[in-house]
């Protein structure tokens, strides 16, 4: 029965892996070449991490441009690195690229789950990214 959960959990880590991989929107692009940018002055080893597919990243190289794109992206955009006034929409972009990258970095992360609240009718807001 182990081996069984073991192997349902492999084949829902690749499928999260797949559906993760998309390409980038020009602005995720920004955000994404931004924290790629900062991982380098940083000294970090980020030649894995160009080009704007996302499905070969490694899980601890995920876990660090999502940081980054979590906790940087307002200021990055205050800064003039993004091109774009910040909104709720440049929001939703970065947050969407940060739901991306999850997945990539989930080995790497603890997490807590917490029940999520909605907005309106966009369904629901993520809990990172507020300006």
């Amino acid at each position: 029965m182990g081996a069984f959960r073991e192997e349902i959990d492999r084949r829902r880590r690749d499928t999260a892996r797949i559906q993760a991989a998309g390409t980038l929107s020009d602005l995720q692009q920004q955000f994404y070449n931004a924290a790629v940018a900062d991982l380098k002055a940083q000294g970090v080893d980020a030649a894995a991490a160009t080009g704007n597919r996302l499905h070969k990243l490694d899980p601890d190289l995920a876990a660090q441009l999502l940081l980054l794109i979590q906790n940087r992206a307002h200021e990055w955009v205050k800064q003039g690195r993004i091109d774009a006034r910040w909104s709720h929409s440049l929001q939703g972009s970065a947050a969407s690229l940060v739901g991306k990258l999850l997945p990539l970095a989930r080995p790497q992360l603890l997490m807590f789950e917490s029940e999520q609240r909605t907005v309106g009718r966009s369904g629901t807001a993520p809990p990172f990214l507020s300006g």
